[in-house]
């Protein structure tokens, strides 16, 4: 996992210990991050065609594939549940009590995750 020095509030502290990711999963990480991902609207490859493979959009790009792609859109969902599910337990286990998709108040808005706080509702 990664873990910050608690000294230093500096991201650029982030230090891999004990990391279940391989080397390639690592490159795979830095490359969607840097956008040089071999995809079809990546900078500096020029295909025919730059469009999806998968949905057929007018430009593959990382953002495209990660963010928009109608055909990953069930793994978008998993990954947004996980990444809630984990917010939740360590809000919880900070003593806070969390609702998750509910309606807040009397609006119809229906956040991600409520946090009730002594003052109320974060």
């Amino acid at each position: 996992g990664l873990l910050l020095e608690t000294k230093s509030k500096d991201m650029a502290r982030l230090v891999a210990r004990n990391s279940p990711l391989h080397f390639s999963e690592w490159d795979l990480i830095h490359q969607a991050r840097l956008g040089l991902l071999p995809l079809h609207g990546a900078p500096g490859y020029q295909p025919p065609d730059k469009s999806c493979r998968r949905c057929g959009q007018p430009m593959e790009t990382t953002a495209h594939v990660l963010n928009v792609c109608v055909n990953n859109m069930g793994r978008m969902t998993s990954r947004h549940d996980a990444i809630l599910d984990r917010l939740q337990e360590a809000i919880n286990k900070a003593g806070h009590t969390t609702h998750k998709n509910r309606a807040y108040g009397n609006s119809s808005l229906r956040p991600d995750l409520v946090v009730d706080t002594d003052d109320g509702a974060l």
